[in-house]
């Protein structure tokens, strides 16, 4: 069993969705990519992540950026990224988990509220459940054969993100099933 992160405050746990739970929500058989899934702590322009296969290292805080997509992150101090690789009737899917500290509450509204617009232009299908919670849908792969089913949730000076990619979109149900894992 992976060793426990230390966070500021949000999951305990090395998992932040369970193979058994991702199976129960989104059918299939699900495990967890260890290679990739990994904590981080931010000081001093230096981001260290813990890698869930055990092995550890330090990066500049450009680097740990262009890994996320490319933009800075306002003020964040720590986080867990997960990702399962999943197999939903023949179909491969995948789905990613993030739970991001930022320093303050405003830091995480602004990120939520940037995100949220970007992701509204974006996808195909938009829906806004309330000021702390949206879906967002994105068709994918060469064909649109896949759909990228995205749920973000903003908790004080937290954000977290759930995103699926399957060969159909998940309903808001499913979504907020897997987002009230951790």
């Amino acid at each position: 069993m992976a060793s426990q992160f230390i966070f500021h405050s949000g999951p305990s746990s090395a998992e932040l969705i369970t193979p058994s739970k991702a199976a129960s929500v989104v059918g299939g058989s699900w495990s967890v990519d260890s290679a990739n899934t990994y904590s981080f702590t931010i000081s001093n322009d230096l981001v260290t992540e813990k890698l869930l296969n055990g092995s550890t290292e330090t990066i500049s805080l450009n680097s740990f950026y262009s890994t996320m997509g490319g933009e800075p992150l306002p003020e964040v101090t720590s986080g867990y990224v997960e990702y399962l690789n999943g197999n939903i009737s023949g179909e491969q899917g995948q789905i990613m988990a993030m739970y991001i500290v930022f320093s303050s509450s405003s830091n995480a509204k602004n990120f939520f509220s940037q995100s949220e617009v970007t992701l509204q232009i974006s996808s195909s299908n938009f829906n806004k459940i309330s000021n702390n919670e949206f879906i967002a849908y994105t068709p994918g792969g060469l064909f649109g054969e896949e759909y990228d089913s995205i749920i973000l949730v903003l908790s004080g000076n937290n954000v977290k993100i759930v995103s699926v990619i399957a060969p159909n979109p998940l309903g808001t149900s499913q979504l907020e099933s897997l987002e009230n894992s951790f």
